[in-house]
């Protein structure tokens, strides 16, 4: 430290101007005392630190495991199959359609391909035949930002293929349900834009509008 002459200073000094009586701590003192204070605590901080252990028992049973996919980011739809036990179909919100036949040990992209859009919205098994699958496109959960899809799909193949059936203005199917007997009878809610209006959907052969 630099050798100050306040250092030397008495307690208890009158001012010169004023009665006003200042108490001059040295600062020297000051100094080497707050570091030492200082100094102590981190000492006595890594002590802590390097003596804590943790029982190795407590954690040695946990085991990691990736349930996947490793991207595609959130799920927005999922379904299961009524005659596969283990067999499950998830709708991405931006990375298709992906389908698992391990009960979520292992999955892999059935859309890739075939779709125009990543955003699923709605999946469906057809009760009747569960070749038959169908996948509305563009994300349901509607926030300050929404991935818009381009329409139904579906497949009759058990998801080798997918086929675009129409309902492209529809932008957010959000829910499919199928006949229970007939596979060729669907209803399917849409939203619609979010933040314009809409042009009637409609699946072809189109008509005009009412």
């Amino acid at each position: 430290l630099p050798d100050l002459s306040i250092h030397r200073a008495a307690a208890g000094v009158m001012a010169r101007e004023g009665a006003l009586v200042v108490s001059i701590v040295p600062l020297r003192v000051s100094l080497l005392v707050t570091l030492a204070v200082l100094a102590g605590g981190e000492t006595q901080a890594q002590a802590t630190s390097a003596n804590t252990t943790v029982d190795p028992g407590l954690y040695s049973a946990l085991r990691l495991r990736s349930l996947g996919p490793s991207r595609g980011g959130r799920s927005t739809a999922v379904t299961g199959y009524r005659d596969r036990m283990h067999t499950f179909l998830m709708g991405a919100a931006g990375g298709g359609i992906w389908r698992t036949d391990d009960a979520g040990q292992t999955w892999r992209n059935v859309s890739d391909g075939y779709l125009g859009v990543g955003p699923i919205g709605a999946l469906a098994v057809a009760a009747s035949n569960s070749d038959i699958v169908y996948a509305g496109t563009g994300s349901g959960g509607v926030r300050g930002n929404v991935s818009v899809g381009d329409g139904i799909y579906r497949t009759t193949d058990d998801g080798k293929t997918w086929q675009k059936l129409g309902l492209s203005e529809s932008r957010h199917i959000n829910r499919i349900q199928i006949h229970p007997t007939d596979p060729g009878r669907v209803f399917v809610a849409a939203l619609g834009s979010v933040f314009g209006p809409t042009p009637t959907p409609c699946m072809p052969p189109c008509g005009p509008p009412n």
